[in-house]
């Protein structure tokens, strides 16, 4: 039985996240182009690799590096404002790459092909995905190859995003190139920047990558750690996912997000150190502190829980979040 995967490249009635099959779209001149740009590629992937490749492959390493490179064509995230940014955060052996093999990592387990049968595709776990989320960078198959539907990304063309060694490379040109996912590249420039407002009670003094608190009447502005949280974050939802709320207040406010997860795993397989936030508000009349940040958020901590965890203890004892105002 005639069987494809990827129906969201075939114009019609057949679903985005339904297969093909003889019984719901003929096999007509339309799905045979379909076929023939999926098979070329994946062909020519397959014909010099092994029929299994995954992170410990000999030209792994070559690939991240190669991947991050990509960065610096379009002057959005060089390794220079990269550790800067690691740098400020403590986490200065965290290279370009090393964030690219986290990423991977979050997304496909390291994992190209071969991790179940030799030469199969890693593809979207989610049931039933048949968008076509395929190996280390799980781009979607209709923006690849999409030029039926119309959705595809004009600069995945001429790549052969099958082959492994364009698996790290794919996530940069994805997020950082006009005409496609873009949400990382409009992060970093900054168009989903947001204060946080400190006019009312509850106020954000600094983070733990900053020494100094901010001046009583100064609002919180995001920085450029916070602007690379956003753009791996848009890497999972997409740039309509992305606002200018700040990254602290969505913290504060949102209890349960896939993106703000998404980011914080990635970082976390980067080994890249996560952000804390100082808090100050009232309580009978008295101001108090406590900390509570991004590793508090994805252990399911909220807000408001580690705010009235830090009611009930002493400033600044052992293990405690709450701590003297500055």
């Amino acid at each position: 039985m005639w069987r494809f995967k990827y129906a969201a490249e075939i114009n019609g009635s057949v679903g985005a996240d339904d297969d093909l099959t003889v019984t719901n779209h003929e096999v007509n001149q339309e799905s045979l182009n379909v076929l023939k740009r999926q098979w070329r590629d994946y062909y020519h992937a397959i014909e010099s690799e092994a029929p299994v490749v995954n992170g410990s492959h000999a030209q792994f390493q070559t690939w991240l590096v190669q991947g991050a490179n990509e960065w610096d064509a379009e002057d959005i995230y060089t390794e220079e404002r990269h550790q800067a940014i690691m740098q400020k955060i403590g986490s200065d052996g965290v290279s370009r790459d090393k964030l690219l093999d986290g990423w991977i990592n979050q997304e496909s387990g390291r994992q190209h092909w071969g991790d179940t049968t030799p030469y199969r595709l890693r593809v979207g776990a989610a049931a039933g995905d048949s968008r076509g989320s395929i190996g280390f960078h799980q781009v979607q198959s209709r923006w690849i190859w999409g030029t039926i539907s119309g959705d595809n990304c004009t600069q995945f063309s001429g790549k052969n995003l099958y082959a492994p060694s364009n698996g790290a490379a794919a996530i940069v040109w994805w997020g950082a190139k006009d005409n496609c996912g873009m949400s990382f590249r409009r992060a970093m420039l900054g168009n989903f920047d947001g204060d946080y407002d400190n006019s009312g009670t509850v106020k954000l003094r600094r983070s733990n990558h900053d020494s100094v608190a901010l001046a009583t009447d100064a609002n919180y502005v995001t920085d450029k750690y916070e602007r690379l949280s956003k753009g791996i974050a848009g890497y999972k939802l997409g740039i309509r996912s992305l606002n200018t709320t700040s990254w602290p207040e969505l913290l504060k406010s949102r209890a349960s997000d896939q993106g703000i997860r998404y980011a914080i795993e990635v970082k976390r397989k980067a080994n890249i150190n996560l952000r804390s936030y100082l808090w100050l508000d009232r309580d009978n009349n008295a101001d108090f502190c406590f900390w509570y940040g991004e590793d508090d958020w994805y252990s399911s901590l909220t807000w408001t829980a580690a705010r009235a965890e830090a009611l009930t203890q002493t400033i600044n004892e052992p293990s405690g979040r709450r701590v003297e105002c500055p």
